[in-house]
């Protein structure tokens, strides 16, 4: 099964970061929530059409969550899940992900999403290593050890 179509786009679980404008590539780890039962704090999705919006992917990947947890085999009892709403601010231009998301998960999503390209193309694109990493310069000392298709 292609997962990321199954799960609305989702391409990976993710620990959040606390972010360091001082350095930026300060990891900390931010600390998790005491008591949960997951290991992650963040689910990372891409848009899989136009059509898709934070709201429209939190709840299909809500409904996948509800139809796992209902599946033969599952040892646990059925869960219930339900999309808490989109947070998205929609009066200021968003941060790039090193302000939410730590520098590995940042390379996995990036290579996921543009390993395929020339990494000399990409360490052109400006505008995109910002976005992922905040600065182009960053982007390229942490991307420099990766290996690209």
């Amino acid at each position: 099964m292609n997962l990321t179509e199954l799960w609305a786009g989702c391409i990976g679980f993710v620990k959040r970061r606390i972010y360091n404008p001082e350095n930026p590539k300060d990891d900390t780890l931010m600390p998790g929530k005491p008591g949960v039962s997951w290991g992650y704090d963040a689910v990372v999705n891409v848009a899989l059409s136009d059509e898709d919006t934070p709201s429209s992917v939190g709840k299909k990947i809500a409904e996948q969550f509800e139809k796992f947890t209902e599946q033969p085999g599952y040892t646990g009892a059925k869960q219930v899940y339900k999309f808490g709403g989109d947070l998205t601010p929609s009066d200021t231009e968003l941060q790039p992900l090193s302000h939410l998301l730590r520098n590995d998960d940042i390379v996995m999503l990036f290579l996921s999403l543009f390993g395929d390209k020339g990494k000399d193309e990409l360490f052109k694109n400006e505008p995109l290593l910002v976005s992922f990493f905040g600065d182009a310069d960053t982007a390229r000392e942490i991307l420099s050890y990766h290996a690209f298709v």
